[in-house]
């Protein structure tokens, strides 16, 4: 015989009830959820969920999005790669520059 239940509960029935419940409990909330409830400014906390989800206006996002020639896409230190936000924070040899002095 087949039974539905939560993969949290083991053997307690399905309700939706408890699927809400387990949805909203803080052991199953994002990291890039929990900074809204950071003290910091807004500004931080907006930059932060816009670089989570890949939506930060670098000059590749806006290529791919043809509001600027891929000419002017590069980076500033590095002619021939795009700037995308990885780039930016990890990839580029200034920015692990900044994070090795950090």
């Amino acid at each position: 015989m087949d039974a539905r239940v939560l993969a949290v509960d083991g053997h307690v029935p399905f309700s939706t009830r408890r699927a809400y419940h387990v949805i909203h409990t803080h052991a199953t909330i994002s990291d890039i959820a929990r900074v809204w409830d950071a003290h910091l400014p807004t500004k931080v906390k907006f930059f932060a969920w816009l670089l989570h989800h890949g939506r930060l206006n670098t000059r590749a996002y806006l290529f791919h999005r043809n509001i600027k020639p891929r000419e002017d896409s590069w980076c500033e230190q590095c002619h021939g790669t795009l700037e995308t936000y990885v780039h930016i924070f990890l990839d580029c040899p200034k920015a692990r520059l900044v994070w090795h002095k950090l």
